[in-house]
């Protein structure tokens, strides 16, 4: 799909993302003429009221939409899932890519959109949609919506420290490897050590860590642990652990 090639002049001024998104599936599609048509006939009239800064700054949001869920549908296929007319036809598919769509319209972190795509392509390709998937599927997506990129990082930081923390907790010299890998870690968050403690006990929200008073009276440097709901949380995103 060519962005380039798809005329969105008349997708413009605030048109919701699953709209957007709908139209982009339909440029693949055999009768991408008709379908993307419908699309632009329905989604709004504009306001001639607005001023011509209001419209170039709408415009201008949804050519970054437009772009945003480009990626995401390349995400997609990148990984052999196929988003189509006939998907978006069917109940289920529809109002995950509607919840889906809105989000990743809104988020400008990259990386962060790629994991909204790979948890809307895990719940398609499993292809399960009762309404407990479908209930899991928006507590995903919910929690994936609150975090911030930096507290992402953060939770594979101290998934990769509770592992280290194991490898070494036998060794005579622990605390000093565990003082330098923390402070190595911290780097990718970024995060100033003092700061780590605050952040990760934000992070207890998600139910994805939990403070341990067990590390904590040993004295090591991270007193949070990762709990099975984020393991099952990296699985349901695709996600090795």
């Amino acid at each position: 799909m060519d962005i380039q090639n798809y005329n969105s002049s008349s997708l413009r001024y605030g048109v919701p993302a699953f709209l957007l998104l709908c139209a982009l599936v339909a440029a693949t599609a055999p009768a991408a003429a008709l379908v993307a048509g419908t699309v632009a006939a329905t989604v709004g009239v504009v306001d001639m009221g607005l001023s011509v800064a209001a419209e170039q700054a709408k415009e201008a949001l949804t050519k970054a939409s437009m772009q945003r869920l480009q990626d995401f549908i390349s995400d997609l296929e990148s990984n052999n899932c196929h988003l189509t007319v006939e998907d978006l036809k069917q109940e289920p598919i529809i109002h995950a890519s509607c919840l889906v769509s809105e989000n990743i319209a809104a988020t400008r972190n990259r990386e962060k959109r790629r994991y909204f795509a790979f948890l809307f392509m895990e719940f398609k390709m499993r292809g399960e949609f009762s309404d407990t998937s479908m209930d899991v599927f928006e507590e995903d997506l919910r929690i994936l919506a609150d975090m911030s990129e930096r507290e992402m990082r953060l939770l594979i930081v101290i998934e990769r420290f509770f592992k280290f923390l194991e490898e070494v907790n036998a060794l005579p010299d622990r605390t000093e490897r565990l003082r330098a890998k923390f402070e190595e870690l911290c780097l990718e968050i970024p995060a100033d050590p003092e700061e780590f403690k605050g952040l990760a006990e934000r992070l207890t929200r998600t139910g994805f860590v939990v403070f341990s008073q067990g590390l904590a009276n040993t004295g090591f440097l991270v007193a949070y642990r990762p709990t099975q709901n984020y393991y099952k949380f990296k699985e349901r995103l695709g996600l090795k652990s």
